[in-house]
């Protein structure tokens, strides 16, 4: 692992030109936690996917357009899931640990599934975008780059048995993360959220 520069992570998570944006998607959800009608659903479901560059639409079957689809199969299949009932076991969490790990991923797993089974693609990414969203606090952010950085930081391999059902990369990337943001809390007394954390990784 790298050593860790506190000064640089200090710099690095403050003010950035995206917090504004990234607060209005934040308010969206909180004021919108549930996912009993096609507008919500529609709205989140769209505004997270493409401002992210993870949009649900983007798939193999094409045969609808863009409107079509959201409409005939994102906001249907989203409503007639039991993703509030996944959601709900989450609420109360404060961060994530060792003891409600395995919750959280687990519901990460049902949720790439469901946007899997609606898109036809792996939606790895978009589900923890989406998660994060929901609950700021508990889901780390997912793409291809924050993969990359985090084994770059923290080559620690934490692995635990009980996750082998879920997702493996997510699981993998989640525990990295977890890792990480416990030796910057004991190095530097600092305890990055998972949004402070994505901006270092991008950093």
């Amino acid at each position: 692992m790298q050593k860790i520069n506190c000064r640089k992570i200090q710099r690095v998570i403050g003010v950035s030109a995206w917090n504004l944006s990234n607060e209005i998607l934040y308010e969206m959800c909180r004021k919108h936690p549930r996912h009993e009608s096609n507008e919500e659903i529609i709205a989140k479901v769209l505004m997270i996917g493409r401002v992210y560059s993870a949009a649900i639409e983007r798939r193999k079957n094409v045969e609808n357009t863009s409107s079509m689809f959201y409409l005939k199969q994102v906001a249907p299949g989203i409503r007639k899931s039991k993703i509030d009932k996944w959601l709900d076991t989450l609420r109360g969490f404060e961060h994530p640990t060792s003891e409600n790990c395995i919750q959280i991923i687990s519901v990460h797993k049902k949720v790439t599934n469901l946007f899997s089974e609606i898109s036809g693609l792996e939606k790895r990414s978009l589900s923890s975008k989406y998660l994060h969203l929901h609950f700021p606090d508990s889901f780390f952010i997912y793409d291809s780059r924050s993969s990359t950085a985090i084994r770059q930081v923290e080559q620690t391999s934490i692995w635990n048995s009980d996750l082998v059902e879920y997702d493996y990369a997510y699981a993998k990337f989640f525990l990295r993360c977890m890792a990480f943001v416990e030796k910057v809390n004991s190095g530097c007394e600092i305890y990055l959220t998972p949004r402070q954390l994505d901006k270092y990784l991008l950093y």
